[in-house]
Order: structure tokens, then C-alpha cells, then sequence
């Protein structure tokens, strides 16, 4: 049995752990050297049945503001899952995999977001990782790369989602 309290607690922490981009630059001039990291960080996260396309459970990265943005994940996360989860059954029904392996797929929904989303081995469960794709001038995040976000994905259903291999819904 799932148990709502553990699973929010989950995803809510890994949406807001950020991600560090494994290149780093160093900015050198006459009295110092700083060296600088790039920060990413996700803007949702959800589990959905694979069977139905329901939302099981979500996360959506808190930003601090007080408005509601039309372009925020929240208000279209029901349809992105949607649109994944039938996208996702066309393209597996394609591969054949091991029950063990765990296989990203990517998506860019609306060219505004990319979609990161596996199926934990052996279970009815999709993990979506949901980031922006387009950045504009006037939004203080950076575009999270499509690898970065699949490597986050496959390594966080190997450490975090143990325990629901083989759930069936």
C-alpha cells in the first residue's frame, strides 16, 4: 500500500534539490579565482498509473511568488500527464527491456517544457521529472538540460523508488 505521507515527503524533497552541472568554469583575473557551478532545479515532479494516466502524486517546486502564472505546471499538470502517459505507451509498446532496466524517455510538450518519464521495473507506475525548456529573458532560472534531467530521473528511481518495484495498481 502507498503511503501519501512518505511519498509527498519524497517527491517534495527531490523537486527542490537542486542539480549541479558536472562542467565547471573558472573565472580567473589578477587578484582571485572563483570557481562557478550551474544550478538547475526542477519545477515538478509526479507518479502517474501507467494503465490509466491518473496522478497518483506530484510536486511542484515552490517559487515564492504570490500570483498564479497561466504557464505554471499546476494549472496543465492533469493534461501533461496525460499527453506523456500516451505518449509513453506508444513508444514502449516499440522496445522490449528487461525487467530491471529502467528506460528515460523525453519529451518537449508545447515547446515550453521538457518531460523526462520511466516506468519503475516491474510496476504500473511512470516517474515524470517536468522543467522548463524555454527560458526568457526575464525569468532568473536557466534551462536544465535534457541528460542532466534524465540522469537525475534514472538515478533517483534506482535510490528512491526501491521499494515500489513491482507495484502493481
Amino acid at each position: 500500500m502507498l503511503k501519501a505521507s512518505s511519498i509527498n515527503k519524497l517527491l517534495n524533497k527531490l523537486v527542490n534539490e537542486p542539480a549541479y552541472s558536472p562542467i565547471i568554469s573558472k573565472n580567473v583575473n589578477a587578484t582571485n579565482t572563483k570557481i562557478k557551478r550551474t544550478v538547475y532545479h526542477m519545477k515538478s515532479i509526479a507518479l502517474i498509473d501507467s494503465t490509466s494516466g491518473n496522478i497518483l502524486a506530484y510536486s511542484i517546486k515552490k517559487t515564492g511568488a504570490t500570483t498564479v502564472n497561466d504557464n505554471e505546471p499546476e494549472l496543465s499538470l492533469p493534461l501533461m500527464c496525460l499527453l506523456v502517459r500516451d505518449k509513453y505507451m506508444e513508444d514502449s509498446h516499440s522496445k522490449k527491456n528487461e525487467e530491471n532496466d529502467i528506460v528515460v524517455y523525453t519529451y518537449d510538450l508545447d515547446e515550453e517544457w521538457n518531460v523526462c518519464c520511466a516506468l519503475i521495473p516491474g510496476s504500473d507506475i511512470l516517474v515524470c521529472y517536468i522543467s522548463r525548456a524555454n527560458v526568457t529573458a526575464n525569468t532568473a532560472s536557466v534551462n536544465f538540460p535534457v541528460g542532466l534531467l534524465c540522469l537525475k530521473l534514472k538515478v533517483n528511481i534506482k535510490n528512491n523508488f526501491k521499494s515500489l518495484y513491482g507495484y502493481k495498481m
